[in-house]
């Protein structure tokens, strides 16, 4: 006797499809009112779910932004939703094909983290790979450390002052100001900690990164290029003198090169062979990259751009067409959930619109887009080439166009990885962003790299091969004796590394005394409070809230600044000063220092007591 057929109630796929149905049905349709609601409305709405009655951090800017992912987000459910009641047993089918690769993935993982790490260390004992990355890790390493004692800039200075030198709880969850690049931050942190307060200690971070480049880059190369392509680009890279400016500033912009290379070699290995352990670090870098500076998201664009194009021109082997979009998908959910999970501090203490919709990040309004663009971007043109010959930056642009144009005969790649730059323009003019040239090095590297292999390619079709090895060693010897030479010309040895800011503060060190103040405005203050936890000057001597008695002002003739400004804009009130005694009692480069004595009467009469 036959059985029966099962009822369409029984079905398995058909009682799925129904659940998620209702659960995306009623998701995007919360989701899309919610997203119409006016601030006037729901900041009441959050005020009654906030501890304290006030969710400050609900601003009127970060609804905004929030309407528009709310609103994004309720019609992609409502499409879902759709689908799964039109088609409910191809989508039974799909979610049992998903289940059963990522179970499959996650079984893979240790066997494929065995086999990345095997296959990592056998090119590792390559001489041709380990011998001229360590030289060129050498020799970048050494450039960089002529340079290291460069006077403290203000970016730097402040990052250390206000974020690092605080215990990490309150370090790594303060975001007022964007400067807090945090796992930059975190770094330094570690480092002062280990080694003490000063400047190598403080750059320490940037410096390794800075340093690594050249060895990474590399390493990228050899896998795309020839031999000669990858020594080029890697001492291309170790010299670049934006690159060494970089690596001396204590900042996250090295970290963000580093990550940059690292995640464009995964993705290089990923298109020829799937990896669970690679996807998961491409996840991890990506992380720790946005971790670093919010920027990140235009390299991760690139890098996940590159390998979608990789997909849809159907450049990979049939038998990984299928999972490679799924493995995409799980990499970059991963990056965004870890990245989310690591400013969870933040958010928490200084808020979701610090980060997503704070006022530097604002779109520039489109009049005047376009100008600020063409001006922004020749301010990178001007980084990216200071310090470089005229004939060695035309000789790269020339090896820059041949790299793209004839990619196929110099790579082993089916799709360049400059085809990841074409996102770039779409992101910026959506966008609208005010970009500094600083957010672009992670680009420099790459630029190299791909520069370094065009005119390679070009000597080797134009020239015999021992006039193509005589001209690369020629090139070579040239950037060496230019490195050489801007090395003696611009490195701070002996005095040279004091500058104007440090020599002032080792001065007052020994002149000030209990009961005086001391008074600086931008932008040479953050420098100032730098140097002050460097020779342990005391930072009480900063406050403008205290009875005091006497008073030293530094005062920048470079930011044609004066005494009067300087103290109305960062003094105590200017009443406390008795201005008849003002007298100056030394200069260095363009600080100089000034000491005014307090009018104690005034200082008595405000305070009720005189200064110590």
């Amino acid at each position: 006797m036959s059985r029966p057929a099962p009822s369409s109630a029984d079905d398995p796929a058909q009682r799925l499809s129904r659940l998620l149905f209702w659960f995306l049905f009623v998701a995007g349709s919360g989701l899309i009112i919610t997203a119409a609601l006016p601030y006037p409305t729901i900041r009441p709405l959050g005020d009654a779910l906030s501890r304290d009655g006030s969710l400050d951090l609900l601003t009127a800017a970060l609804w905004a932004a929030l309407q528009t992912l709310l609103a994004g987000g309720g019609i992609f459910f409502l499409i879902l939703a759709f689908l799964i009641r039109r088609y409910p047993r191809t989508v039974f089918s799909v979610l049992k094909w998903l289940r059963g690769n990522l179970t499959t993935a996650l079984q893979n993982l240790p066997a494929e983290t065995q086999a990345a790490l095997k296959d990592g260390l056998h090119s590792l004992r390559q001489r041709e790979f380990w011998l001229p990355a360590l030289l060129l890790f050498l020799l970048g390493l050494i450039l960089r450390i002529f340079f290291v004692h460069v006077p403290m800039e203000h970016d730097e200075a402040y990052t250390f002052s206000v974020f690092a030198v605080q215990p990490l709880r309150l370090g790594l969850s303060d975001y007022h100001y964007p400067n807090n690049h945090l796992f930059h931050t975190l770094l330094v942190h570690l480092s002062y900690r280990l080694f003490g307060i000063q400047p190598w200690t403080v750059r320490l971070p940037a410096l390794l990164a800075g340093s690594l480049l050249a060895p990474f880059g590399y390493w990228l190369a050899r896998r795309l290029y020839t031999a000669e392509a990858a020594r080029l680009a890697g001492l291309s890279i170790a010299l670049a003198p934006v690159l060494v400016d970089y690596s001396v500033n204590a900042r996250g912009y090295t970290l963000l090169a580093l990550f940059t290379l690292w995640n464009f070699t995964l993705a290089v290995s990923l298109s020829r062979k799937g990896n669970s352990f690679l996807w998961l670090l491409l996840a991890i870098f990506g992380a720790l990259g946005l971790y670093t500076v919010p920027v990140f998201v235009y390299s991760l664009a690139m890098v996940y751009f590159w390998m979608a194009f990789i997909w849809l021109s159907g450049r990979l082997p049939p038998v990984r067409r299928a999972t490679f979009p799924l493995a995409l998908f799980v990499s970059g959910s991963l990056t965004l959930t870890l990245a989310g999970l690591f400013y969870l501090p933040v958010f928490l203490n200084s808020g979701v619109s610090a980060v997503i919709a704070n006022q530097w990040i604002e779109p520039v309004a489109r009049e005047w887009f376009l100008p600020t663009l063409q001006s922004r971007l020749s301010e990178t043109w001007q980084e990216w080439t200071h310090a470089v010959h005229p004939v060695l930056v035309g000789l790269y642009l020339i090896g820059w166009f041949a790299g793209w144009f004839f990619h196929r005969r110099l790579s082993t790649l089916s799709v360049p990885l400059q085809v990841g730059l074409l996102i770039l323009p779409v992101i910026v003019f959506i966008q609208r962003p005010n970009p500094w040239a600083k957010i672009w090095l992670f680009l420099v590297p790459l630029m190299l790299l791909w520069a370094s292999a065009g005119l390679t390619f070009l000597l080797q079709t134009v020239l015999p091969l021992r006039w193509r090895k005589s001209t690369l060693v020629v090139i070579a010897l040239v950037m060496l004796a230019g490195s050489g030479i801007w090395v003696a010309q611009q490195a701070p040895l002996g005095e040279k590394r004091f500058g104007d800011v440090e020599q002032a503060v080792r001065y007052l060190k020994n002149e000030v005394q209990e009961g005086d103040v001391v008074i600086i405005t931008a932008p040479e203050d953050a420098p100032l409070w730098y140097y002050f936890y460097q020779y342990e000057v005391p930072q009480e001597l900063i406050r403008r809230d205290v009875p005091f008695r006497r008073a030293f002002v530094l005062v920048s003739t470079a930011h044609q600044q004066t005494l009067e400004q300087v103290i109305r804009e960062r003094g105590p009130d200017y009443g406390f000063f008795d201005f008849s005694t003002v007298r100056r009692l030394a200069g260095f480069g363009h600080m100089d220092v000034y000491l005014i004595e307090a009018d104690h009467q005034a200082i008595e009469r405000y305070y009720g007591s005189s200064a110590p």
